[in-house]
């Protein structure tokens, strides 16, 4: 049995609906499930899942680490990426690591002065995706001001 675990706030239900779709044509069993539901119900939402497998995460919801550690400490699933979740690694290390390894990987800038964000867009000339270090959190779309003008 696997388990997918989405978020009522992420894009991702047409892709557990996939995973869902192709574990099916093996005969193999999935649920999806909100990560929002197990965290607010976290007695008997999760119970009824207890003993059924395979869980994997597809949301970048910010309860990610507070619902891993919860599954991980209170039933005998296992999670499949849990090695990345608890990893407490940055986008940026791992992009590092991964290119290092010779795999082709986006390319990232770390900006830690808000106030620069237009003159980094301005350089670049392309718009921007702010994401979270930490992979848990929304991604912020936009493009500079003078580009936006122009």
């Amino acid at each position: 049995m696997l388990v997918v675990i989405i978020s009522k706030t992420d894009p991702y239900l047409n892709g557990a609906t996939l995973i869902k779709e192709v574990c099916a044509s093996f005969q193999l069993n999935c649920d999806v499930l909100y990560i929002e539901d197990i965290l607010s119900d976290k007695n008997s939402s999760l119970l009824e899942h207890k003993s059924r497998g395979l869980i994997y995460f597809l949301t970048n919801a910010v309860g990610v680490p507070e619902c891993a550690n919860y599954l991980e400490h209170s039933t005998k699933n296992v999670l499949v990426n849990r090695d990345f979740l608890i990893s407490r690694q940055t986008k940026f290390s791992v992009q590092t690591r991964l290119r290092l390894a010779g795999l082709n990987v986006p390319n990232s800038l770390v900006v830690t002065d808000g106030n620069l964000f237009d003159e980094v867009l301005w350089d670049l000339r392309l718009p921007l995706y702010i994401k979270s270090q930490n992979q848990t959190s929304t991604v912020i779309r936009g493009i500079p001001n003078e580009l936006a003008q122009a």
